[in-house]
């Protein structure tokens, strides 16, 4: 089953309008005109936050890394039990520092054996819970607050501004890691850099992966398939966009175009409503010709409003062959489909123009509009079969 997520994670760095992104695995860059898709080789800071984005866990409330300590390899999460017996291997660790320190200050000034063999027997309790501890699994969480704007090592806060340079001199991240310490450093102190973009939707089909991107009234796809490393980037109309996610995913993203569906569906409402009023125009004047028809030609008066009457008409039907001509398209939000019922004059098999938006609302017993030569009509959707390879 495919995986949508909508308001897409990803660093952004630009001016005005012009800015980098990441989507799919891939860096687009987003103008005044269009989206396009860019190489690997651009900004140095922008390509080490898309590593952070794919190493470690990053949302609106900050960063988290994690790095498993029995086996010396950072981790992309950390259990509750793994992470409380770091805590508390850390405390355990601080505690038998204090207690040798303490002990070896007794021996120093000469304390009486006693409690010098109180301590003794308190470290060699504390050493039984470090064997133990040191054999379960240990994750060390390192945290960035990005509401407090603080960096956290487990639960104690860093306080020194280098803070991979801190975190390996703890002696918990090999060196052959601290590299990933700096990629944390650098994605902590960039933070501001990530944003929430609106106008992407990712679906993931098994192997495949799909980035929908919208740019006011343009719609972009970009297809990545992880096995075959083979992506395409193309620029659709949104009705092509809506059914081609449909047909190869199953999910519908129609909500990103939502208010330019709406729009589409106005207009041509608007349009189909003058249409009628032309009508009606004519054939009010056709009534008017008609009661013209049983009087004598000969008067001039007749014969000039006969002649005024069927020039108006002309024009009247003039107009409306205008408006006829801009044809319903894909992109006005409409599909084309086949009437499966008979319906006032009009026969089943009759190809008709489908309003996409309600037809993928609307319940098999519910009515929705469609088209048959720019003329309205209602019908149950059962009643109404989309063409051959057509989606909404």
């Amino acid at each position: 089953m495919a995986n949508l997520k909508s308001k897409i994670f990803s660093p952004v760095i630009g001016e005005g309008t012009v800015a980098l992104f990441h989507s799919s695995g891939a860096n687009f860059l987003i103008n005044e005109s269009n989206i396009l898709k860019v190489g690997k080789n651009v900004d140095k800071t922008f390509i080490s936050l898309v590593e952070a984005m794919y190493s470690f866990d990053i949302n609106e409330s900050g960063i988290k890394a994690y790095y498993d300590l029995r086996n010396n390899r950072f981790v992309s999460c950390g259990d509750e039990s793994s992470l409380n017996n770091a805590n508390n291997f850390f405390s355990l660790t601080e505690m038998k520092q204090f207690l040798t320190e303490k002990r070896k200050q007794l021996k120093l000034s000469n304390q009486g054996e006693d409690i010098i063999n109180e301590i003794t027997e308190e470290i060699n309790t504390v050493d039984a819970k470090l064997h133990e501890a040191n054999n379960m699994p240990m994750v060390s969480s390192f945290t960035f607050d990005a509401n407090e704007k603080k960096t956290y090592i487990n639960s104690t806060e860093i306080l020194d501004e280098n803070i991979a340079e801190h975190i390996f001199s703890l002696g918990q991240v090999l060196y052959e890691h601290k590299g990933m310490l700096s990629l944390f450093e650098i994605a902590s102190r960039n933070f501001n850099a990530y944003q929430k973009l609106e106008f992407i939707s990712e679906i993931k089909e098994g192997e495949v992966t799909y980035s929908v991107m919208r740019k006011e009234s343009e719609s972009y796809v970009y297809r990545y398939n992880s096995e075959t490393k083979l992506s395409t980037f193309k620029n659709m109309s949104i009705i092509e966009t809506i059914d081609y996610i449909l047909e190869n995913t199953g999910e519908d993203v129609s909500y990103m175009f939502e208010d330019i569906l709406e729009s589409a569906k106005q207009k041509n409402q608007l349009k189909f409503e003058k249409i009628s009023n032309l009508h009606e125009m004519i054939a009010f004047l056709k009534d008017k010709r008609g009661d013209l028809a049983d009087q004598d030609k000969n008067i001039e008066e007749i014969k000039e409003a006969d002649h005024m009457i069927n020039q108006e008409i002309k024009k009247l039907e003039k107009e409306i062959k205008v408006i006829e001509a801009e044809d319903l398209s894909r992109n006005d939000g409409y599909v084309p489909g086949t009437l499966e019922a008979d319906l006032e004059e009009i026969t089943a098999g009759t190809e008709i123009m489908v309003d996409a938006l309600a037809y993928a609302a609307a319940g098999s017993d519910d009515s929705i509009t469609f088209f048959l030569e720019d003329k309205p009509y209602k019908i149950e959707k059962r009643f109404i079969g989309l063409a051959s390879g057509e989606a909404v």
